[in-house]
């Protein structure tokens, strides 16, 4: 069996090891944003004990025993500003004493001081990977009340794009080839882009890369035609994918044609890539025809642009 009490000063060590367990485990599942957990946990949570054996009338711990040994706390705490006047800070139960109604009987007692305070309302906050806890609190009838989604935005001297050189052409070729040597499956012959000759063409002037933090990433091959300018190849790094560098590539592009004076850009695809056929037409390119161009059934689009 296990006890509830209110937490004392004397209780601040094996309060603050507990809390300190569970910022380990957010450490070990939160994978996106690992930086926010590299402040030393006493850091973090003497201030908050401190503030709870200061000012017991606005916040409180509290922990479960079992002979003698504490297995869990609790932190609660007034709001004057937020959503709810009521906040559960932490929870934690160790994880040999769980399933034992100790997480239970933690939220009851919190609960019961908020209401005492004058709450009619308790938020907490959850980080998203920890499923184990997002359900024990909807089972307690907790609902979201919003998401936060968070953009990671990297300084702007860390993300450049700029004319490829003669000394690119290998990270150019390598990141061509990784980029598109899946669809040989899929096409049955490897993809125009990755035949073409990336020395000529960093030569031409016609290959842009970008980089994060001095390693490149991505290319682009922008070719300047009568009325328009070819957008001829687009390739990100396979581990860079769906981070944003093939939008800032393709945003490039239009600048770039806006800023040579064409009020169109072009490109081509082959028809088997109907992923990045949705793409582009998401983007507001339109379909213009198919055939056959150097031995590949491609589709024609093209984007009509607005200065």
């Amino acid at each position: 069996m296990f006890g509830i009490r209110k937490a004392e000063k004397g209780d601040g060590f094996v309060v603050l090891k507990l809390w300190t367990q569970l910022i380990e485990y957010h450490r070990s599942i939160e994978v996106f944003r690992p930086k926010r957990w590299q402040i030393a946990p006493e850091e973090a949570i003497r201030p908050l004990l401190a503030a709870a054996w200061e000012h017991p009338e606005t916040r409180a711990a509290f922990v479960a025993e079992t002979e003698g040994r504490a297995i869990g706390f609790v932190y609660a705490e007034l709001k004057e500003i937020g959503h709810c006047s009521a906040n559960i800070n932490a929870l934690f139960v160790h994880a040999d004493e769980r399933s034992r109604g100790a997480g239970q009987a933690l939220l009851d007692v919190a609960l019961d001081w908020c209401r005492e305070h004058g709450a009619n309302e308790v938020s907490l906050d959850c980080i998203w990977p920890n499923d184990l806890a997002r359900s024990f609190y909807e089972h307690r009838s907790f609902r979201p009340l919003l998401v936060t989604y968070v953009l990671q935005l990297a300084p702007r001297d860390e993300i450049r794009i700029r004319s490829a050189d003669t000394a690119d052409v290998p990270a150019v070729e390598q990141i061509v080839h990784d980029a598109y040597k899946h669809y040989i499956a899929r096409m049955g012959k490897p993809p125009g882009p990755m035949l073409d000759d990336y020395a000529a063409r960093v030569s031409e002037g016609v290959v842009w890369v970008i980089e994060k933090a001095g390693t490149i990433v991505g290319i682009l091959v922008l070719v300047s035609k009568p009325d328009h300018l070819l957008l001829d190849n687009i390739a990100v790094k396979p581990s860079h994918q769906h981070l944003g560098f093939g939008r800032r590539l393709l945003e490039f592009a239009e600048a770039e044609a806006l800023r040579q004076g064409y009020g169109e850009i072009r490109l081509y695809t082959h028809h088997t890539m109907t992923e990045n056929q949705r793409l582009y037409a998401a983007i507001g390119y339109e379909e213009t025809g198919r055939g056959t161009e150097a031995g590949y059934e491609r589709v024609f689009m093209r984007k009509r642009l607005s200065g």
